[in-house]
């Protein structure tokens, strides 16, 4: 993906993100975690996101150092919708539009079973590309 999409912005999916963050920590922090994560994923702008990541590293530093330096390193990957317009944050900061789409790829492909020839195949999927892009 770097070779081909060379200066592209990365949005790691958030709720996947959180996910991995409440595996690092023992059930009966969970809660507080979470609330903590939605606030940083919940900021209106970039520099409030990044503000609300600077009390997350701090508060959870003393109790979890090791889940404060990964959140620390790892959480800018999160933060690249607040590059694009408000509008848009909701749909672009989670996967679930693009694993849908993944699986109506995969249910109206099977449909067919065995394709005439490559081209067939890249007619398919381009044109539910175009209606997906239209919606």
């Amino acid at each position: 993906m770097q070779r081909h999409f060379q200066g592209v912005p990365w949005q790691r999916c958030q709720v996947h993100y959180s996910r991995n963050a409440l595996g690092k920590v023992a059930r009966k922090y969970h809660a507080d975690l979470a609330q903590d994560l939605r606030t940083v994923f919940n900021s209106e702008n970039l520099e409030g996101a990044t503000k609300a990541v600077d009390a997350v590293v701090h508060a959870w530093a003393l109790s979890h150092p090791d889940l404060a330096d990964w959140i620390d390193e790892t959480i800018e990957d999160t933060l690249a919708c607040y590059a694009f317009p408000k509008a848009h944050h909701k749909r672009i900061r989670s996967t679930n539009s693009l694993e849908r789409f993944n699986q109506e790829l995969k249910r109206r492909t099977r449909v067919v079973r065995v394709f005439p020839n490559a081209a067939s195949c890249l007619r398919l999927v381009t044109a539910m590309c175009i209606e997906q892009s239209e919606e």
